[in-house]
């Protein structure tokens, strides 16, 4: 650590991964670990236990939806973790496809919400629903939410935007940093900034760590296959 910078000061000012490839982590988490979150205390989602649909090897562990609808299953860090200023989460997360397209499959996503939702905050770094990508940050007492929409930028009335830096990731591998400030979320794909929210309303209670795969009968496709696979998650201040 002598003569180091530090990755809270370092991870605002330049790519997440970039900064923090030689600094140490707080926690790691491994498939085997992650396979444990299998069985959901908080009911991320509204979303039940469904262990027989979460499988994992010494590479990944991987949550599946069978796309019927409503089917859903999810992994869920064991107890909340900081949203302060200067943590750090990073995770190395696959996203599937519909077979034969560069479409993202079914409703899969990785976030981080707090206890009371939606009041402490809920910030979907990634969010898949069939063809589309998008980020949002839930508050408030009325569920109020920024959004960088979808690809087409077809945001509900009375929806507020955030502004993507870069183009959308497609399905597929990706590394993703979710990076805490004062009131600040800058968030990274595989190294570069895609968008930031900021405002007084983030909230910075402590969040639960969650990736879930599911569908729903509101989406056009519903039934096509979906799943998440996660490598690890590390946490970083």
């Amino acid at each position: 650590m002598s003569g180091a910078t530090p990755a809270h000061a370092a991870a605002r000012t330049v790519p997440a991964v970039a900064s923090l490839r030689n600094h140490p982590y707080v926690a790691t988490f491994t498939p085997a670990d992650m396979w444990a979150w299998r069985n959901p205390t908080n009911d991320p989602g509204n979303c039940p236990a469904n262990p027989s649909q979460i499988t994992h090897n010494a590479t990944m562990v991987v949550v599946h939806t069978t796309g019927a609808n409503g089917n859903c299953a999810a992994i869920e860090s064991r107890r909340t973790w900081p949203a302060t200023d200067g943590y750090v989460y990073e995770a190395r997360v696959y996203f599937s496809a519909i077979p034969g397209t560069d479409e993202f499959a079914d409703w899969n996503s990785y976030w981080l919400y707090g206890s009371d939702w939606p009041v402490d905050g809920e910030f979907d770094a990634v969010e898949t629903t069939f063809g589309t990508q998008f980020v949002s940050y839930h508050y408030g007492t009325n569920n109020s939410e920024v959004s960088t929409c979808n690809e087409s930028n077809d945001c509900d009335a009375g929806v507020g935007v955030m502004s993507p830096k870069r183009a959308n990731i497609k399905p597929g591998w990706h590394t993703i940093d979710v990076v805490y400030g004062n009131h600040r979320i800058a968030l990274f794909y595989d190294g570069k900034l895609y968008t930031i929210v900021a405002g007084s309303f983030v909230n910075p209670k402590p969040v639960w760590i969650t990736f879930s795969a599911g569908s729903s009968s509101s989406m056009d496709k519903a039934g096509v296959h979906g799943e998440v696979a996660v490598q690890w998650v590390k946490v970083f201040k």
